[in-house]
């Protein structure tokens, strides 16, 4: 999940472990997912997000 946590910080956090990190932009948070391996999935409408070790098991 990534949420909007203060006036300029954002959080991703994975939706299965709660693994999370904080950033200050939103291309901040999608460099550090696409470096790290994170992958989303549409589910119900709703965009999930996984850390990799969540979503290789």
């Amino acid at each position: 999940m990534i949420e909007k946590i203060y006036k300029n910080k954002y959080m991703a956090t994975c939706d299965n472990c709660g693994t999370g990190q904080e950033f200050d932009n939103w291309a901040d948070i999608m460099e550090f997912m696409w470096e790290e391996g994170w992958k989303k999935k549409l589910v119900d409408g709703e965009w999930k997000h996984y850390c990799t070790e969540c979503y290789e098991a």
